[in-house]
């Protein structure tokens, strides 16, 4: 069973094989609605064209036909940094996290992913299709997050989203891989002050004369998560780094994912009132 069910998956992630063709299953699981038994998917140059039980769907005479005991839909990884960590977990396959400083929202995931890292491999073996990946929990800013499916063929088109998020981090785990901050208080600060600066970049940037700063990357960065163009996946657990990032997004009106969150449930009426504002929302992922 688990063989057909991994078949299925990878055959309907890797659509280059065969343009056209028709997916037969057993028990299909489309999580948009109910399982249909006997059911039938056509595809069509890697996308899906049509779904329904095996007396609703036509398949077309030309269409490559395969059958499965039960097919579903590809995993989804929604946060990680595989194809910049490698299966080797040394020194020379980990790309995750820079620590030359604290904070580095520049760095682009895109830069330092490997589709061709074994560990991408392997999930695609376990039927994980899309990977949100990047720059690692651990520093105030690490970098830069992507969306990509884990297929390895060059020029496939796997990457869905090459800039998606900016990934901060609050707390303690920043002090263990940076000897600056020492202290929540002092990453607070540090960031606030780098989120001041980019607010004054862009408003010098916006006027348009003759004082308009040079591009600065970090600040850029930045001015991209004030502005909505990145978002802002912080991670934070305890109440008290789940407050703190509350107020910077407030402070500064960019909106927020929360990674790890593990003391959420204490913040949820401000999380969901967060959720349903246009300039702070605010997701959890734990």
């Amino acid at each position: 069973m688990k063989k057909l069910l991994l078949s299925a998956l990878l055959l309907l992630l890797s659509g280059n094989a065969f343009s056209q063709y028709a997916v037969k299953g057993g028990t299909v699981y489309t999580m948009a609605g109910e399982v249909i038994k006997n059911g039938v998917i056509l595809v069509d140059g890697g996308k899906i064209k049509e779904v329904g039980k095996d007396t609703d769907v036509d398949i077309p005479s030309d269409y490559k036909v395969f059958s499965f005991k039960v097919v579903t839909p590809g995993l989804i990884d929604a946060r990680t940094s595989v194809g910049l960590s490698g299966i080797l977990n040394y020194a020379h396959d980990q790309d995750q996290l820079e620590k030359s400083d604290a904070v580095q929202p520049e760095l682009r995931a895109i830069d330092a992913y490997n589709p061709n890292e074994d560990l991408v491999t392997y999930l695609r073996n376990l039927g994980v299709t899309t990977l949100h990946t990047g720059h690692s929990r651990g520093a105030l800013a690490s970098g830069q997050t992507m969306i990509v499916k884990t297929l390895n063929e060059p020029g496939s088109g796997s990457i869905l989203d090459s800039a998606f998020a900016v990934s901060f981090s609050l707390g303690s785990i920043v002090s263990q891989n940076y000897k600056t901050p020492g202290t929540s208080a002092k990453g607070m600060a540090i960031l606030r002050d780098y989120f001041k600066k980019a607010a004054d970049y862009l408003k010098k940037k916006d006027k348009k004369d003759d004082k308009t700063p040079s591009v600065n990357l970090t600040l850029e960065a930045l001015a991209s998560v004030l502005k909505g163009d990145l978002k802002a996946l912080i991670f934070a657990n305890t109440s008290v780094e789940i407050a703190a990032a509350i107020r910077l997004a407030e402070e500064f009106g960019f909106s927020f994912y929360l990674d790890g969150a593990s003391e959420s449930y204490l913040w949820l009426k401000e999380l969901k009132s967060r959720a349903a504002s246009p300039h702070y929302g605010a997701c959890i992922r734990q």
